[in-house]
């Protein structure tokens, strides 16, 4: 699902790239695009989408968590990193 609108989100990343560059970690380049995964290897008709209903919704976020995508025994395994919390004032 995409998400639009995200300021902060797209601050966040520039700050965290930046962060992690300077530790020496290295990452996937590529530039980052704000989404929900819903499902992975999904089996759908292309139809059912093509009449989906667009919404919009609010979400509040209250942490977010840094992973590592690797493949352990074969499988895309996401392992959290680091976990940072938000409090109130940081969501509106």
């Amino acid at each position: 699902m995409k998400v639009n609108g995200w300021k902060q989100l797209m601050d966040l990343d520039k700050r965290l790239r930046s962060a992690l560059r300077k530790e020496g970690f290295s990452f996937d380049e590529k530039p980052f695009n704000a989404h929900i995964t819903l499902a992975r290897k999904a089996r759908i008709n292309l139809d059912v989408l093509k009449n989906w209903p667009e919404r919009k919704y609010k979400l509040i976020v209250n942490e977010i968590t840094l992973f590592h995508s690797t493949r352990v025994n074969g499988v895309l395994t996401y392992l959290p990193v680091y976990r940072a919390g938000f409090n109130d004032n940081d969501n509106e």
